[in-house]
């Protein structure tokens, strides 16, 4: 910035009003921490206490107040922060992807409830158990511990009450 600083020259700095009128009432009024950080980022302010907080003007500060006095239309000086929209977006993203917030809720109420412990299952050879583990079966597959709701005959003498398997020989009952 120039010893006098020009309009276009203070436009740069892309302050917001309220930062601006920070700057010109700095010791008058009870200073906005926001407001103070970004003054001192441009170079405007300087922190001189920690505790309590307290800034100075700057050489370059001191030029922009008096500057800024002869600034009539401050709606067309001001930086404008893009205004968040009051409304929610129809656009959302699923798995990732942008999709329509309605085809989105469609798609979740569609999925099946995940598989977690204490979840009824039905194994596809054994029958129907309670979950009471999970782990990782291989590098790309989980497993699930259940407990037979009934012994399974898996032989002419032999039963099993429990049965570790991969995740997709199991759907969910309940």
């Amino acid at each position: 910035m120039t010893d006098f600083p020009t309009t276009s020259d203070l436009r740069t700095l892309k302050l917001t009003e309220d930062e601006w009128h920070a700057l010109m009432h700095m010791g008058e009024l009870e200073p906005v921490r926001a407001h103070m950080d970004m003054l001192v980022l441009a170079g405007l302010a300087v922190r001189t206490s920690i505790h309590p907080p307290a800034w100075d003007l700057t050489e370059e500060g001191h030029a922009a107040c008096n500057a800024i006095d002869l600034i009539l239309d401050w709606g067309d000086f001001a930086f404008k922060a893009p205004e968040s929209p009051s409304e929610p977006s129809d656009t959302v993203f699923l798995d990732g992807e942008p999709i329509e917030r309605s085809e989105a809720v469609e798609q979740i109420s569609e999925r099946p409830k995940p598989i977690g412990i204490g979840s009824l299952v039905r194994h596809q050879h054994h029958g129907e158990g309670l979950v009471t583990d999970h782990f990782m079966w291989d590098g790309d597959w989980g497993g699930f511990k259940i407990k037979l709701l009934k012994p399974s005959q898996t032989g002419a003498t032999t039963s099993i009450s429990e049965i570790s398997d991969r995740a997709d020989a199991f759907s969910l009952v309940s």
